[in-house]
């Protein structure tokens, strides 16, 4: 449906309402404008109307920082600032694309003058679920400094962006999936140094034989509660290959799905404890567990004193056997951390196997753009998520590290990948290294950067 506003205090009223709004809120009303009116803004940017208001999108953002004191505006007050860009464009261009036009430079102008606010005010609220079509704030990692190299072409500069910001963007509608950016421990862990060292940790070496699980038959075959069969024996193995990685001065230590229960967990945080430098995040593989009557499969991340978890949403199939585990919750989380500068510098995304390659969640991390995303997998086939962690390396500069465990007894036509490590520098290739070149239990590593 086409409107026609006969003012821009018209307009402002039917895109902001009347009443005070926070400025990201107002932000992302106007982003919601221009996705909208997408076609419309390309319309505007191919009259090149965008860098025609240029200058007086310059001059809003100064009137905003110096006239907006808190983090509420009143929508009226902007009728009067807008005024320039909002004559400038309908000079331009016909009406359509002209109020996308203004729609647009008001939402960059709030982000430049006001946007350095978006991420205390996004912690206040202390609500981290995004629904679709919700403002969140944007990560803006150093990768620069992180590797010291030439970096892929950043993703804003495939194509400039209808609905999002330098600091702030909209959640997409992403297959059911909730998107989620977790603020609540915002100093979860330092960001990775170039020189960091990613270590894959593999316990088991033929999941077929030293796992075993149970079977349920109702209206079709059901698989649930992998464990190890020498429970003992595996919770052992992890113990010595956590102190050889912090022997290695590990600083991102993964181990696969499915390869740790609850006493080699424990294992896992006794380790820990003893080390005298531990790694700085530590992505304690999956489980099987029961809880409130769901079956889940849950994965761990451990740093430091602090312990998130991930529920699996995607499950496996086993020839004719389904995993049998609830599909919720079903959530795409960022956890960020937070500078001394107040931006959202990094952030961490935990998902296990067959959760990364859903099309919703590849979605949702395109929307959130973690910086870091680890995925504990246990497949014969890692082709897709090979290609799938390189697509998304190259199109929001994410770093993927994939942990996979495999049966080499089983290896087919494909020799699956136990570590893939995707980084967004032209210069370093994936790695990715193969079940047929380790012998299980044994560490395998990378380096994060150039060694």
């Amino acid at each position: 449906m086409r409107y026609h506003y006969r003012s821009v205090n018209e307009w402002i009223a039917a895109v902001l309402g009347t009443a005070p709004i926070e400025i990201d809120r107002a932000a992302a009303a106007l982003l919601r404008f221009c996705r909208d009116h997408a076609a419309a803004l390309r319309e505007a940017r191919s009259a090149q109307v965008d860098r025609a208001l240029a200058p007086a999108t310059d001059a809003l953002a100064a009137w905003l920082a110096e006239h907006v004191a808190g983090d509420w505006l009143l929508p009226s007050r902007l009728a009067a600032p807008i005024a320039a860009l909002w004559r400038h464009a309908h000079d331009e261009v016909s009406p359509a694309p002209a109020r996308v036009a203004v729609a647009r430079a008001v939402a960059e102008a709030l982000d430049e003058g006001l946007g350095h606010r978006f991420v205390s005010l996004f912690r206040r609220r202390g609500v981290w679920s995004v629904a679709p079509g919700e403002a969140f704030p944007v990560v803006q990692p150093d990768l620069r400094k992180l590797f010291d190299a030439p970096l892929t072409t950043l993703p804003d500069r495939r194509e400039a962006p209808i609905d999002r910001t330098r600091r702030l963007a909209i959640a997409p509608a992403a297959d059911g999936l909730v998107i989620a950016l977790d603020l609540s421990r915002a100093a979860l862990a330092t960001p990775p140094a170039g020189d960091a060292r990613v270590v894959v940790a593999l316990p088991i070496g033929a999941p077929r034989r030293e796992l075993d699980w149970t079977e349920r038959r109702g209206d079709r075959p059901v698989f649930h509660d992998v464990r190890p069969v020498a429970s003992t024996d595996v919770a052992a193995r992890v113990t010595a290959l956590v102190a050889e990685a912090c022997a290695l001065e590990a600083t991102i230590l993964v181990f696969p799905e499915l390869s740790v229960d609850e006493r080699a967990l424990d294992a896992i945080r006794a380790a820990l404890a003893d080390a005298a430098t531990p790694p700085a995040l530590v992505f304690a593989g999956s489980r099987h567990v029961v809880a409130a009557g769901a079956r889940h499969n849950l994965a761990t991340m451990i740093a430091g004193a602090i312990e998130v978890t991930h529920t699996k949403f995607n499950p496996y199939f086993a020839g004719e056997q389904l995993e049998d585990i609830a599909l919720v919750p079903a959530e795409v989380r960022a956890h960020g951390l937070v500078d001394d500068l107040g931006r959202l510098a990094f952030a961490i995304t935990l998902l296990v196997c067959k959760d990364f390659v859903a099309p919703g969640a590849q979605h949702a991390l395109e929307a959130l753009r973690p910086s870091l995303v680890v995925v504990p997998a246990w497949s014969q086939k890692t082709s897709i998520f090979e290609s799938d962690a390189m697509g998304l390396t190259g199109k929001t500069q994410a770093i993927v590290v994939i942990a996979n465990q495999a049966d080499e007894s089983a290896l087919g036509e494909e020799d699956p990948a136990i570590l893939i490590l995707t980084r967004p520098v032209p210069s370093l290739s994936p790695v990715i290294v193969r079940r047929s070149e380790v012998v299980p239990p044994v560490l395998v590593t990378a380096a994060l950067g150039v060694e």
